[in-house]
C-alpha cells in the first residue's frame, strides 16, 4: 500500500477521477479531473496534466453482484477456504466466466458463532472492457472495486460525522443508488437499488407530459418535495412525482435495514443517521422526506469539510482534507457529495482501515502485474535471449548427427504422446455420450406448446420487461376424463407502477391468448395479488389439442 492513491468512478455520463494523498493522520485530495464522456477523457487529464498510475476502478450496479451469507466461526485459513468455495460454487452457475472476491464484516453479535461475509462477484468480460476502455484514454487500472465498499470508505475519512450506532449511507447516481449499512464503524452490508437520478426525469417528463430533456432542466430549476403546502397545482404535481421516486429508494433502505436486523439481530431497525450523497442529495426536501419516513436525522453529505473543521484528536479515522488546484475547483460542487464514490476508491489503495476486494480475474491480474512490475525486465531479458541464441548457434554446430537424431527420437515421442491424448479424449467423450443416451431414454415425453411457448416467451413483443418470471410448473388439470391435458403456470413479479399491475398481467395473458397453439391464458385471481410489497401473480394456460 502506498501514500498516494486515484480513484476512478467509471459512470454513464461521466467518469471522475480524484487523486488522494496520505500524511499522517490526513488524507488530502490533490487533485479532481472531470470528464462527460469517454473520448474526452484523455483530453481532459492531459489538459489537467495527470497521469493515473494503478487506478482503482468502481463497479456498480449493472457491473457486479453482492450477495450476504454467512460463514460458521473459524481459524483464518479454513474461513478462506470456506469462503474460496462458496465463491467457486456461485462462479460454476455463471454462464459466463465469472470472478469474485469476498470481504467478512467486523460487525456481529456478540458471542454468534456465525459470520457476515459479503461476497462480490464480476464477470470477467466487465472487467476486461473497462480495462481496456480506460488503457485507450491513456489511464492504468489496478483494481476494481463495488462502489458500496467506496462509499464506505469515504465515510471512515469523514470524521466530522459520528460513526457509532446505526448509519445507512445512501449515494444516488444516475442509474442507480448505491446503499451502506455501517454498524459502529464496521461494514455491515451493501445493495445497489437500480433507480437513480434519471427516474427523477422519467418521471417528471411523466407528470408534466414534457420532453426528458426539459424533466432534466425542470429537476435543476424547478425540483422540490414538499407533503403539503404546495405554492401551485404544477409544484404539487413536481412534487407527488418526485416523492414516488424516492419511496422506491427508501423501499430498498428498508430492506437493507430488515436483512441488517436479520443477521444481526438488531432490537431496532431505525438508523441513528441517514447520510446522503450524490448530485441529487442536496434536492430540495429529499432530506426531510427521507427523515420523516425513517423516523431518524437525514442530510446531506459534504465529502469536502470547510478548512476550518476541527476533528477530534482521540478519533484514530485519518480525517479527510482538501487541497484542490483552482484549475481543478469548477469539476466540483461546494460540498463535493457527487465524489464519494470517486474518494472512496482512491482511498481504498491507502490500506488500513480502508476497504479493499482482491477483485480481479487471474488473466487480467497477470497482465496489469506484469506492466506494472516486470516492464523494467525487457530489455535485460533481451539481452538473455540474444545470448541464448548465440549459444545455441555455437552448440548445434558441434552436436552434428547425434542432435538430429535426438530430435527425430523426441518428435516420434511427441507424435506418440498426441495420438495416445486424442484416444484418451475420445474414450472420454465416448462415455460421454452414452451417459447422454442413458439419460435421453429416461426422460418423459415433452409437450410441443409448452416447448413452442419457452421458446417465444422471452420475446420483447409477447412478455413485457417489467415481468419477472420466477417459476414455471406444468400441472394436470382438473378433470375426469383418464388422460387429463396439462396446464403450465406461469408465476412472476411485476416491477411497474402502482395501480398498473394488473392491467399488465391482463395484457401478458390477452397476448397468451393470441397464439395460435394456445387454447387459453386465464388469470389466477387468488394468487394474482400484493404480497410484502411486491405484486406477484398467476397464469395458467391450456394448449390445444395439436401442441398437446
Amino acid at each position: 500500500m502506498g501514500d498516494v492513491g486515484w480513484g476512478i468512478d467509471f459512470g454513464s455520463r461521466a467518469t471522475r477521477i480524484v487523486q488522494v494523498r496520505r500524511e499522517q493522520n490526513k488524507v488530502i485530495i490533490e487533485r479532481v479531473v472531470v470528464a462527460e464522456n469517454e473520448p474526452d477523457l484523455r483530453k481532459a487529464l492531459t489538459a489537467a496534466g495527470v497521469v493515473v498510475r494503478e487506478g482503482i476502478v468502481g463497479l456498480s450496479g449493472k457491473d457486479c453482484m453482492l450477495r450476504l451469507i454467512k460463514v460458521p466461526q473459524a481459524p483464518p485459513k479454513r474461513l478462506s477456504v470456506i469462503l474460496d468455495f462458496e465463491i467457486g460454487e456461485l462462479t460454476k452457475r455463471s454462464p459466463e466466466p465469472t470472478c469474485g472476491a469476498y470481504h467478512i464484516s467486523a460487525a456481529s453479535e456478540g458471542g454468534a458463532d456465525q459470520l457476515l461475509a459479503t461476497v462480490a462477484l464480476v464477470r470477467e468480460k466487465t472487467t476486461e472492457q473497462i480495462y481496456q476502455n480506460l488503457r485507450g484514454a491513456g489511464v492504468a487500472c489496478h483494481a476494481f472495486l463495488p462502489t458500496p465498499f467506496a462509499l464506505y470508505n469515504t465515510f471512515m475519512a469523514l470524521k466530522n460525522y459520528d460513526p457509532s450506532g446505526l448509519t445507512v449511507l445512501a449515494d444516488i447516481g444516475v442509474q442507480s443508488t448505491t446503499l451502506v449499512v455501517v454498524k459502529d464503524g464496521a461494514f455491515v452490508l451493501g445493495r445497489i437499488v437500480p433507480v437513480g437520478a434519471q427516474e427523477f426525469s422519467k418521471a417528471l417528463a411523466s407528470a408534466l407530459s414534457i420532453t426528458p430533456q426539459q424533466a432534466e432542466n425542470v429537476l435543476l430549476r424547478e425540483g422540490v418535495i414538499r407533503p403539503k403546502n404546495w405554492r401551485s397545482e404544477r409544484e404539487k404535481r413536481i412534487s407527488d412525482a418526485l416523492g414516488g421516486v424516492v419511496d422506491r429508494i427508501l423501499l430498498g433502505v428498508r430492506s437493507a435495514l430488515n436483512t441488517a436486523q436479520r443477521h444481526l439481530r438488531l432490537g431496532s431497525v431505525t438508523p441513528d443517521r441517514v447520510l446522503l450523497f450524490g448530485g441529487c442529495a442536496r434536492l430540495p426536501g429529499l432530506a426531510d422526506m427521507v427523515s420523516a419516513s425513517l423516523g431518524t436525522k437525514a442530510e446531506a453529505a459534504a465529502v469536502l469539510p470547510p478548512p476550518s473543521s476541527q476533528f477530534p484528536d482521540a478519533d484514530p479515522r485519518p480525517g479527510l482534507y482538501e487541497q484542490v488546484p483552482a484549475r481543478d475547483a469548477h469539476n466540483i460542487n461546494p460540498l463535493g457529495s457527487e465524489l464519494a464514490v470517486a474518494v472512496g476508491l482512491a482511498l481504498s489503495a491507502l490500506g488500513p482501515p480502508f476497504l479493499k476486494l482482491d477483485l480481479l480475474p487471474p488473466l487480467l491480474r497477470k497482465r496489469i502485474e506484469f506492466r506494472e512490475r516486470y516492464v523494467w525486465l525487457i530489455a535485460a531479458a533481451a539481452l538473455v535471449v540474444a545470448f541464448v541464441i548465440l549459444a545455441g548457434l555455437a552448440v548445434r554446430r558441434e552436436e552434428g548427427s547425434t542432435r538430429r537424431r535426438n530430435i527425430a527420437l523426441k518428435h516420434q515421442r511427441e507424435q506418440l504422446e498426441s495420438r495416445r491424448s486424442a484416444l484418451a479424449a475420445k474414450r472420454r467423450e465416448l462415455k460421454r455420450l452414452r451417459s447422454t443416451l442413458k439419460e435421453l431414454r429416461q426422460m418423459p415425453s415433452v409437450n410441443k406448446g409448452v416447448v413452442k411457448l419457452l421458446a417465444q416467451l422471452h420475446s420483447p413483443e409477447l412478455m413485457p420487461s417489467s415481468i419477472n418470471l420466477t417459476s414455471i410448473s406444468l400441472l394436470d388439470a382438473k378433470s375426469d376424463r383418464e388422460n387429463p391435458a396439462k396446464v403450465l403456470y406461469l408465476n412472476g413479479i411485476i416491477n411497474a407502477e402502482v395501480g398498473e399491475e394488473m392491467t399488465i398481467v391482463r395484457r401478458f395473458a390477452k397476448a397468451l391468448r393470441g397464439l395460435p397453439y394456445v387454447e387459453n391464458a386465464s388469470v389466477d385471481p387468488e394468487a394474482t395479488k400484493r404480497q410484502k410489497g411486491r405484486f406477484v401473480f398467476r397464469i395458467g394456460i391450456s394448449f390445444t389439442e395439436e401442441a398437446r
